[in-house]
């Protein structure tokens, strides 16, 4: 328990350290208040648009688990193994290819956001935030 107060301890100084020293390199343009502003709703609609991704997605493979346990339940009871092990096969393809989707859907929509972000960004006239738009994918 100590090891891990003393790990997030230090893990929150190095944040600290990293946010003051991007404070420190920041253009004195980015610090006007309406520069703060706009970027910071640029920021709240990206991550608004982050969610709307993942609500769908968490919907969409909740659905897929649904459908593969229904798909699954159907097949055992399916007496000839032939069948059965076909049933199986197509009820675990069927979840693979909607997993799939649903992360390509995921992916594209975030790799949307991010690029609506950068351009809502510059033209509020601010510099790169230097966050990192790799963090959010699946």
């Amino acid at each position: 328990m100590l090891k891990k107060i003393i790990g997030s301890v230090l893990v929150i100084s190095a944040l600290m350290v990293g946010l003051v020293a991007f404070a420190q390199n920041t253009p004195a343009g980015a610090n006007q208040p309406t520069t703060l502003a706009c970027v910071a709703s640029a920021v709240a609609a990206r991550e608004a648009a982050i969610q709307s991704a993942f609500g769908t997605f968490s919907t969409t493979m909740t659905s897929a688990f649904t459908k593969r346990a229904s798909d699954l339940a159907t097949a055992w009871t399916i007496a000839d193994k032939t069948t059965r092990n076909t049933a199986i096969k197509i009820a675990h393809t069927t979840f693979r290819a909607s997993k799939i989707e649903a992360r390509k859907t995921y992916n594209t929509a975030r790799q949307t956001a991010w690029q609506q972000f950068s351009a809502a960004r510059k033209a509020c006239k601010a510099p790169a935030t230097g966050e990192d738009n790799s963090v959010d994918a699946l």
